[in-house]
Order: C-alpha cells, then structure tokens, then sequence
C-alpha cells in the first residue's frame, strides 16, 4: 500500500490494506485524527509520527499502519 499526500489537501492511496480506500482523495487533519473523503464518502483514523519518517494510521479497534516516507 502506499499513499501519495500533496499540498493540496489531496492524497492518492494505491494498493490494499487496513484502510479499503483506493483511489484519489481529500483529507483533513483535526485533533489527532484524519479524515479521507471523495464526495460523501469519509472514513475517519487515528494518527501520530512514530519519527520523522514514519506515520502511523490506526483504529479504534486497534488495528494500525505504518507508512515510512520514502
């Protein structure tokens, strides 16, 4: 999985895994979490940085992914 985030509010997410999202999208950050929507659809996650390479994107059921910048 891999996801591409640009200065524009925009990110494109290929591949599979923990979020079922793929395709280009809108997101937002507020108060720890982030938000993917395209229209009406949205889906909503924890995050934090592990370091300055590495974003975790998690549940609250506890499942996570770790995203290292490359």
């Amino acid at each position: 999985m891999s996801m591409t985030f640009d200065s524009n509010n925009k990110v494109t997410i290929t591949g599979s895994g923990l979020l079922t999202l793929t395709g280009s999208f809108d997101y937002s950050i507020a108060d720890q979490k982030i938000t993917f929507s395209s229209g009406d659809i949205g889906k909503t996650f924890n995050y934090s940085f592990s370091d300055s390479n590495q974003l975790i994107i998690s549940t609250d059921q506890g499942f996570s992914l770790l995203l290292t910048k490359i």
